[in-house]
């Protein structure tokens, strides 16, 4: 980012955390996926709102702020636009956009879904899977504690206990896996 941009950055940061959407508006008219990333970090659910009812030049504003909020790990705003906008739950997108924030956007979505415990996103895996495969411990404990079907889990479509010895996964992740009843079966539709 360069100064102007970072310059114009910190006036939204400033607009935001004072709650003047006057000046919002103007900065608006600027760059307005600069302002999504912008609310994410320092807002809070009633920019979001104000923000996302107003006309925007950014294709499916929703979704933009609810990635940002993610990345942010802003939980006020990634529910808001959950309740705002529930068809955003089941879409994939979001579920991927979720992995960014960890487990406390994560726990926002199982508290409005819980059955998205054991999301699948084709053959690219599952929550599971995808905590594996992002190395991620905590996450992976919270899908698990959570109620996850670890039997089924997948990373295209390989059981999530030999894809984590095949990527050389951290012992903690395997000893999670083992707690919760992985086994090295071959095929997530083996039987024994």
């Amino acid at each position: 980012m360069d100064k102007q941009d970072a310059d114009f950055y910190d006036q939204i940061l400033k607009a935001c955390s004072t709650k003047r959407p006057s000046e919002l508006d103007s900065l608006l008219a600027r760059q307005d996926e600069i302002v999504l990333q912008a609310v994410a970090e320092a807002g809070d659910a009633d920019m979001a709102k104000y923000i996302l009812d107003r006309k925007s030049a950014v294709i499916d504003p929703e979704q933009s702020l609810l990635g940002a909020a993610a990345m942010h790990n802003n939980t006020a705003i990634f529910r808001y636009i959950l309740e705002r906008t529930p068809s955003l739950l089941t879409k994939q997108k979001t579920g991927l956009q979720a992995f960014e924030g960890g487990v406390d956007i994560w726990k926002v979505i199982l508290q409005l879904n819980h059955s998205l415990v054991n999301w699948e996103f084709g053959h690219s895996g599952n929550t599971v899977g995808f905590a594996v495969q992002r190395g991620d411990p905590s996450l992976l404990d919270f899908f698990l504690s959570e109620g996850a079907d670890v039997e089924h889990s997948h990373v295209a479509y390989k059981p999530v206990l030999p894809f984590a010895k095949d990527i050389g996964a951290s012992q903690e992740v395997i000893d999670l896996l083992l707690k919760y009843g992985a086994t090295m079966k071959k095929s997530i539709w083996d039987e024994d």
